[in-house]
C-alpha cells in the first residue's frame, strides 16, 4: 500500500541518490570490517578474552540499533539530508579519536557510544533515502548499493594489513578517519524527495453534512458548558475527563512510533526472526579472524587473504542473487531463508575440516556468496510488507530488536568459546540460531491465519 500521491521516481536523480548512499556507507565502514585485523596484536597483548571482544563489538551494534528506533520519529521532523550530515560528523569524530586510544574502556566510549550513535543514526536515514525515489526497481536498487558497499572490503583488507606493517595500529586508523570524510560528498548529494499533498474533493452533500456536524458540536458544548456552569455535572465532567486526557496521550504516542505494527502478528514473526538471525551471523563475521588464527593457525596476511576471497564473492552474491529473484519472482522472504541455509552448511563445514586450507577457502567463498545475498534480501522483507509510510519506524523496531538480541547473543557466544577454549562449539551454536529463523518464518507460514489483512495484500501487489 503506497502512499497517496507520493510518486517514486524509480530513476532520473534516484541515481544520484544511489550513488551518495553508496559513497556514505564505504566511507564508514571499514574500521568495524577490519577490526578484527587491526586489534588483533593489541588485544593478545591486553590478554582480552574471547567474550569481552564479542561485548564490545555488539556492544556498538547494540548502541546503532536501539538509535535506528528512537530516529524514526525524528525522521517525521527532519529530513534524511540533516541526521546524515549528523550520523556522519559522528562517526568521523569517532574514528578520529580511536587512533589515540589503546585501551578496552576508551575503545567503549569512541567505537561502542561515539561511532555506534553514529551510525544508527546513519542506517535509517540512508535507507529512507533508498526506498524514497525507488519503488518497482527497488531491488535492483538496493542489490547495486550494497554491492558498491561491498567493493571496498575485497581491498579493505589487504591494504589495511600493508598500512599496519608500515604506520601501526594508530597511524592505520588515522587513515581511515580521513577516508570517512569523504561521506560528506555523499551527504550533499542528498537532496530530500518532494512529496506533494493531494487534496481530496468532497461531494456537495458530504460538505453540507460535515457543516450540520459541526454545528450540531458546537450546540452540544455549548449546552455541556451551562450545566457545568449550573454545577450539574462538575463531578461527572472531571471523572470523564481524565481517561480521555490519558487516552488522547497513549494514542498520540502511538500514532509517533506507529506501535499499532506490534498488532501484526507476521511482522513481529518477520523482525523476530531476522534479529536473531542478523545478531548470529553479526558475531560470526566480526569472529571470523579470530576463528582462523585459533582453528587454522593462520598468519594475519593469510587472514586477509580469506577475507579479500570472501568479499570477492559477496560482491557476486549481491549482484547474482537479486537478479536470479527478480527474474524468477522469488520473494525476498525466500531469498533470505536460503541464504541462511548457505552460510549455515558454510560454518558446519568449516567447524569439522577446519585444518584443511583449501576447505576454508571453498567456505569462504560459500559464506561470502551467502552475506551478499543477505545483505541485500534484509534490506527487503520490511518493504515488501510495510507501507511506505510506516517504513521508517518499521525499520526503527527492527534495528531495536537487532541491538537488544545482539548484546545477548553476541557475548553469550564468547562466553561458550571461553568455556569449551574453542571456537568450534559455538560454530555450531552460530548455525543453530541462523535456522531458527528459517523454523519461525516456516511456523508462521503454515500456522497463520486464513483472513489475511488486505493492506498487506495490496502492499505486497503494489511491490
Amino acid at each position: 500500500m503506497a502512499t497517496e500521491g507520493f510518486v517514486h521516481l524509480d530513476g532520473g536523480y534516484g541515481w544520484i541518490i544511489l550513488a551518495a548512499c553508496t559513497l556514505i556507507n564505504s566511507s564508514v565502514q571499514p574500521l568495524l570490517q577490519c577490526f578484527a585485523l587491526i586489534f588483533e596484536t593489541t588485544f593478545a597483548i591486553q590478554k582480552i578474552k574471547a567474550a569481552q571482544i564479542s561485548f564490545l563489538l555488539h556492544l556498538h551494534n547494540s548502541i546503532m540499533c536501539s538509535l535506528g528506533f528512537l530516529s524514526a520519529p525524528v525522521l517525521k521532523k527532519y529530513n534524511y539530508q540533516q541526521l546524515a550530515f549528523v550520523a556522519s560528523s559522528l562517526i568521523c569524530i569517532g574514528i578520529f579519536t580511536t587512533s589515540f586510544v589503546n585501551t578496552y574502556a576508551s575503545l567503549i566510549v569512541t567505537v561502542c557510544i561515539i561511532i555506534g550513535v553514529g551510525q544508527g543514526i546513519l542506517m535509517p536515514s540512508v535507507s529512507l533515502a533508498m526506498n524514497s525515489y525507488f519503488k518497482k526497481r527497488l531491488t535492483l536498487a538496493m542489490s547495486y548499493s550494497i554491492t558498491g558497499v561491498g567493493l571496498l572490503p575485497i581491498f579493505a583488507p589487504t591494504i589495511c594489513n600493508y598500512l599496519l606493517n608500515i604506520y601501526g595500529t594508530s597511524g592505520t586508523i588515522l587513515l581511515l578517519s580521513g577516508l570517512a570524510m569523504h561521506a560528506f560528498i555523499g551527504v550533499l548529494l542528498l537532496r530530500p524527495a518532494n512529496i506533494p499533498k493531494t487534496r481530496k474533493e468532497f461531494p456537495l452533500n458530504e460538505v453540507k453534512s460535515v457543516q450540520e456536524d459541526e454545528a450540531l458540536v458546537k450546540n452540544t458544548e455549548t449546552a455541556a458548558e451551562i450545566r457545568v456552569a449550573n454545577g450539574n455535572l462538575k463531578k461527572e465532567r472531571g471523572n470523564v475527563e481524565y481517561p480521555k486526557k490519558v487516552k488522547k496521550k497513549l494514542k498520540k504516542l502511538s500514532d509517533l512510533f506507529d506501535l499499532e505494527l506490534f498488532k501484526d502478528k507476521e511482522f513481529v514473526s518477520l523482525v523476530m526472526g531476522m534479529g536473531i538471525s542478523y545478531a548470529a551471523e553479526l558475531n560470526f563475521l566480526l569472529m571470523v579472524p579470530f576463528v582462523l588464527y585459533e582453528m587454522a593457525k593462520f598468519e594475519r596476511k593469510d587472514v586477509a587473504m580469506v577475507m579479500s576471497i570472501q568479499s570477492a564473492f559477496d560482491i557476486f552474491g549481491r549482484l547474482a542473487l537479486p537478479i536470479l529473484s527478480h527474474k524468477s519472482g522469488w520473494h525476498p522472504r525466500l531469498m533470505y531463508a536460503i541464504t541462511l541455509i548457505g552460510s549455515s552448511i558454510a560454518r558446519t563445514i568449516l567447524a569439522i575440516f577446519c585444518d584443511t586450507g583449501y576447505v576454508v577457502l571453498a567456505c569462504s567463498a560459500l559464506w561470502g556468496l551467502s552475506k551478499g545475498g543477505k545483505a541485500v534480501f534484509q534490506s527487503l522483507v520490511l518493504p515488501k510488507y510495510v507501507p511506505y509510510e510506516k517504513l521508517a519506524t518499521a525499520f526503527g523496531v527492527q534495528m531495536m530488536i537487532n541491538g537488544f538480541l545482539s548484546l545477548i547473543i553476541g557475548p553469550f557466544i564468547g562466553w561458550v568459546h571461553d568455556i569449551n577454549q574453542s571456537y568450534k562449539v559455538p560454530l555450531y551454536v552460530t548455525t543453530t540460531l541462523s535456522l531458527l529463523c528459517v523454523v519461525l518464518w516456516l511456523f508462521t507460514y503454515f500456522f497463520r491465519k486464513e483472513v489475511v489483512n488486505p493492506k498487506v495484500i495490496n502492499n505486497e501487489n503494489d511491490q
